[in-house]
């Protein structure tokens, strides 16, 4: 499994997730992402209820202590996970910009749908997150949704460089509902089947390619 990189500054943890103190010395910078890779390895390999914070510090190899220095709870930790992957699913979509723009308007929807699939795949911790209600904390939720704004922004400044779209009206507010139908589909396919029910992947596809094809403004 691979593992999301924690951010060089920080800046989403201390704008995200409920902390004790920042890390400001690179010692302390690579304990927290010691604790968040760990955290993150115990999630996906044995489940949200095994990760415990006697657990976690047994297997990151640190203080119980250490780990309150920087988090209240058990619930701050798995949001500053979460974050990881908000953060990495914004980052691949904008590395697939480039093909929404560039390629056939329906090769362009399935790239994005596939690719997103391939990453629920690949990344069993973030299953167990989104798939099972494990982010429930108001400031998990409320970043979910400010995650999903800005995948709708990057989505949307791509589908403006195709032609057909350059003169849409409403653009933005469709490429918010798309994201959210997205999101929501996703996660049914991979609820129906843990390798993601292909049907309803291809129904996805189908969806999005025709709603947003009703904001074309040239064909």
């Amino acid at each position: 499994m691979s593992q999301v990189q924690l951010p060089p500054e920080l800046t989403e943890l201390s704008a995200s997730v409920r902390h004790r103190r920042l890390p400001s010395q690179a010692r302390s910078r690579q304990r927290v992402k010691r604790l968040l890779d760990t955290a993150d390895a115990l999630i996906g390999a044995e489940g949200f209820g095994t990760m415990t914070i006697p657990r976690l510090a047994s297997s990151a190899h640190v203080p119980v202590g250490s780990i309150y220095q920087f988090f209240p709870d058990k619930s701050a930790i798995v949001d500053a996970v979460a974050v990881r992957y908000m953060q990495l699913f914004h980052q691949e979509l904008e590395h697939l910009s480039d093909r929404i723009v560039k390629l056939r308007w329906e090769a362009a929807v399935e790239t994005v749908i596939e690719h997103f699939a391939g990453m629920y795949r690949d990344h069993p911790t973030f299953r167990e997150l989104w798939l099972n209600g494990h982010l429930m904390t108001p400031g998990a939720r409320e970043r979910e949704q400010r995650s999903n704004d800005d995948l709708a922004e990057v989505l949307l400044a791509a589908l403006k460089q195709r032609p057909e779209f350059r003169h849409a009206r409403r653009l933005s507010l469709a490429s918010r509902i798309s994201v959210e139908v997205a999101d929501g589909l996703l996660r049914y396919a991979f609820t129906v089947s843990p390798a993601g029910d292909q049907a309803t992947l291809n129904e996805l596809k189908r969806v999005l390619s025709g709603y947003l094809l009703q904001y074309a403004t040239s064909r």
